[in-house]
């Protein structure tokens, strides 16, 4: 039963090749720039809660590839269901802030390699225990 102070709205999202709105910037390459570090946490979090609840995490190379392709193919399709899910996190968050194109490919770009670092050998879930634990808590 929904509480009636809840409203449920619907709201049809653009693909992302439409929703770079802000010129396009020079890409950062050694911080995040403060008012993109949501877009990081959201990625993420959509990541671990997704494999918190299929109950099984995903290899740090899956993760490497799911946004290599979200980076080089935003508005394509995969056969991972996460992929789903990371691409509707990231037009989710496009819909409500402006981001160029190149601060896009930039941020994608830093998963990746983020996933990257973590993986110590094949079958590695180093990455998810991070996204797990520091984006989600214990």
């Amino acid at each position: 039963m929904v509480d009636e102070s809840w409203t449920m709205a619907h709201v049809k999202l653009a693909p992302i090749s439409r929703l770079w709105t802000a010129t396009d910037m020079t890409p950062f390459l050694l911080q995040t720039p403060p008012h993109h570090e949501s877009f990081l946490r959201l990625l993420e979090s959509t990541a671990g809660i997704y494999c918190t609840s299929m109950n099984q995490p995903e290899t740090d190379a899956e993760f490497e590839r799911l946004y290599r392709l979200l980076r080089r193919n935003p508005d394509g399709q995969d056969a991972h269901p996460l992929f789903s899910y990371l691409r509707a996190a990231a037009r989710l968050y496009m819909s409500l802030r402006s981001v160029s194109r190149g601060e896009y490919e930039a941020l994608t770009y830093r998963l990746a390699r983020m996933a990257r670092r973590f993986r110590s050998h094949e079958g590695s879930t180093n990455y998810h225990r991070k996204v797990v634990f520091s984006v989600l808590g214990p």
